[in-house]
This record gives C-alpha cells, sequence and structure tokens, in this order.
C-alpha cells in the first residue's frame, strides 16, 4: 500500500474515532448508569484517536522525504 492511502486511510480512522467520542459523550451525559463504562471507553477512544494522529502524521513526515 503507497503512503498517501495509508494517510488518508488513518486520518479516516481518526475522523470516526472523534465522532465516536462524541457521541459516547452524549449519550453519557443523558444515561446515568453508564457514566463508568462510557467514561473509560472515552479514555480508550481518545489514546486510540491520538496514536492514530500520530500515525497519520508519521506517514506524512516520511512521505515527504521521498
Amino acid at each position: 500500500m503507497d503512503p498517501f492511502s495509508l494517510t488518508v486511510g488513518a486520518a479516516g480512522l481518526i475522523s470516526l474515532a472523534l465522532e465516536v467520542t462524541k457521541t459516547i459523550s452524549e449519550y453519557t451525559s443523558s444515561v446515568k448508569g453508564a457514566a463508568v463504562e462510557s467514561q473509560q471507553l472515552m479514555v480508550e477512544l481518545f489514546a486510540l484517536a491520538t496514536a492514530l494522529q500520530r500515525l497519520s502524521s508519521f506517514l506524512t513526515e516520511d512521505e515527504s522525504h521521498l
């Protein structure tokens, strides 16, 4: 797979992770019993989004050196 396709794929995953985080945040504020589980999931999704953003940056930097 070429670097551009990997970058585009990573960007899509970042967008999805951020959207899911937003949805869970809205759900957490509306459902009382799900606070702890949703908070844990949000932390994990934030970590995933951060890792994907770093991957995207790495791939973009690597692509510019080609």
